[in-house]
């Protein structure tokens, strides 16, 4: 689990999936806000966003850092 400043990151544990999937919660309300999972058509990490939710800049922000973290961390074990 990963706290910023707005949301909270938990990976969802899977024995069948080759690549991570992570929740992302509101840190304030606790709210499901959707999950960052692999896109294999694109080859990389994507939000995919509950329906209804809303996002300022700043979450916008925090959802792109943990998704080029993501991309990092499997780049590095790719190579």
């Amino acid at each position: 689990m990963k706290e910023s400043r707005y949301l909270i990151f938990t990976e969802i544990p899977n024995a069948l999936r080759k690549t991570k999937t992570i929740q992302v919660d509101s840190r304030h309300r606790g709210d499901r806000l959707g999950t960052i999972r692999w896109y294999g058509p694109w080859r990389q990490y994507t939000f995919w966003p509950q329906a209804g939710c809303i996002f300022n800049r700043e979450c916008l922000r925090e959802i792109i850092d943990y998704c080029d973290d993501l991309m990092r961390a499997r780049r590095a074990v790719d190579h």
